[in-house]
């Protein structure tokens, strides 16, 4: 277990207290040029929808950087073991998109000497490796169909859970959503977004 997974097991129970529903919204839908791969994970126009949902959500107005490695369905923490072996091409068509969007590219994998902002005793030692200036890192797990907020006999619907890691001088905290978004006009459309996991 590494040292990402020892935090969060110390702070889960705490984050389950702060759990709380965002809500519905809407977004408009974002298209892209057929990706030629087949599934979820190749589907770049429901990646910059998603991405484009983080956007417009961000309530501190954080500068948002992105990281293109898609993480396992499900993931609410992101770290090395989380992520899934996609081809090359998978990820270089979201680095693509992003490079479209403006968006810069991050690394949602804490730097060393960067301790959880919940940690027991954050030192000036313990978040020496922090980075002097806040962002928001956001990365996205390959999408699963479901069949929840979908009228029935719907296939097109698809959640996607996206962790945030909010990074600063003083630590960093993380909050995952999980996005229901839904085929729409040739791109993608947000249903729903609700915090499933909040560490602030």
């Amino acid at each position: 277990m590494n040292r990402f997974q020892r935090q969060y097991v110390a702070w889960t129970a705490a984050a389950c207290a702060h759990l709380a529903v965002v809500g519905c919204a809407h977004a408009r839908p974002v298209t892209a040029a057929p990706t030629g791969v087949d599934g979820l994970s190749g589907d770049t126009a429901l990646f910059a929808a998603v991405v484009r949902v983080s956007i417009d959500s961000n309530r501190f107005h954080l500068p948002i950087r992105v990281d293109p490695r898609p993480l396992k369905a499900g993931t609410d923490l992101a770290t090395p073991e989380s992520r899934v072996v996609v081809s090359a091409d998978v990820v270089e068509r979201r680095r693509l998109v992003l490079a479209r969007m403006g968006v810069p590219m991050g690394d949602a994998d804490p730097p060393p000497h960067c301790e959880s902002n919940l940690s027991p005793h954050v030192t000036s030692e313990a978040t020496k490796g922090c980075p002097k200036r806040a962002a928001l890192i956001v990365e996205l797990s390959l999408g699963r169909r479901t069949s929840q907020w979908a009228p029935p006999g719907t296939t097109d619907y698809v959640a996607i859970r996206v962790p945030e890691l909010t990074l600063g001088p003083g630590g960093w905290s993380a909050t995952s959503y999980e996005d229901i978004m839904i085929r729409r006009g040739g791109g993608w459309a947000l249903v729903r977004r609700r915090a499933v996991m909040d560490t602030d």
